[in-house]
């Protein structure tokens, strides 16, 4: 039934009604079925932060905790905040802020207190603070790499009809990092040009100590949840048309617009895929084989709302003929 649909979606310039968000997440799962190497990367993600090297980020930030605390329009509660952290292992860190590469990682979705996160298995390095910079950056770097040609290898399977994907260029996986890197450069620039305001009236609030502050915060609410909502497919404009990052962000306002309800219900499914099973698979971890089972269970299901993502971007990208490559 889907492939049928499936083909009635896919010919050009077709009208035809789109397949739902449910369609939609039974075709990602089929790119898994059909190609279940595609989860290879994140479990050895996962099992590397499970039982890798532990790199703690303490040193880098105890040392930003004490530039706060010399500024003083800086408040003491974030320099706090940062020095409670300082038990974290940079590199879950980097999975768990990079949502460019949406690599699903069950170790870094795990709390601090979870039995099989014990720091004894694993050896503890601890660097000085600018080893512990240089040593995330790396690592940010890396992941670039790797979540692009994670992303690539889902892309080529999920959008394509053709029983083996054709071969990529060896320096794409290269322009894909790169173009992650123009996104993460691009979103944060339009995030602080719609909320510098905001942040700077309710920092001068929070030092003349106003109440009027917690206010002012919960007002970024609203343009961060609609740029959630509105640039949520940019990542799999930018692998699916292999575009760059601002024409990737007016591909996924133009597909969210299009069709805005069904849109939002796969992104909310997405959200709670993504972060609901992780309680789920907290019931299988009693023991160490649990564990490895919630990791590929969490990689496969992860994997396959990605693909169902891109697949709902691709069918209306194509309606809408607003994509640069199909």
């Amino acid at each position: 039934m889907w492939d049928r649909q499936r083909d009635e979606v896919g010919r050009e310039g077709s009208k035809t009604r789109l397949p739902g968000v449910i369609d939609t997440i039974g075709f990602g799962f089929e790119t898994l079925i059909a190609r279940p190497q595609l989860i290879v990367p994140p479990v050895l993600l996962d099992l590397y932060l499970w039982l890798g090297v532990n790199i703690t980020s303490q040193p880098l930030l105890l040392r930003i905790g004490d530039w706060l605390r010399g500024d003083p329009l800086a408040a003491n509660g974030l320099a706090a905040t940062l020095e409670r952290r300082g038990v974290s292992n940079i590199q879950e860190l980097a999975v768990l802020w990079l949502p460019t590469v949406r690599v699903p990682s069950m170790i870094a979705a795990l709390s601090s207190e979870t039995p099989y996160r014990l720091e004894s298995w694993r050896p503890a390095v601890v660097l000085p603070w600018w080893g512990v910079a240089g040593a995330a950056t790396l690592l940010l770097l890396a992941a670039l790499i790797v979540g692009s040609e994670y992303l690539m290898a889902i892309a080529a399977v999920a959008t394509s009809r053709e029983a083996s994907p054709p071969k990529r260029p060896p320096l794409e996986t290269l322009r894909g990092a790169m173009r992650l890197v123009g996104w993460i450069g691009l979103v944060v620039a339009i995030a602080l040009l719609f909320t510098w305001p905001v942040v700077v009236a309710a920092l001068a609030f929070s030092f003349f100590d106003a109440g009027i502050s917690g206010w002012l915060y919960l007002a970024l609410f609203v343009p961060l949840t609609w740029g959630v909502i509105f640039f949520f497919f940019s990542i799999q404009a930018m692998f699916v048309d292999r575009v760059g990052p601002l024409v990737a962000l007016r591909s996924s306002y133009l597909v969210v617009r299009s069709d805005f309800w069904q849109a939002l219900g796969l992104i909310v499914a997405y959200f709670l895929v993504i972060w609901g099973f992780p309680q789920v698979w907290r019931l299988l971890i009693s023991e160490s084989a649990g564990l490895v089972i919630a990791i590929i269970g969490h990689a496969a299901i992860g994997t396959g709302m990605i693909a169902a993502t891109m697949v709902f971007y691709r069918d209306r990208a194509r309606q809408l003929a607003i994509a640069g490559r199909f």
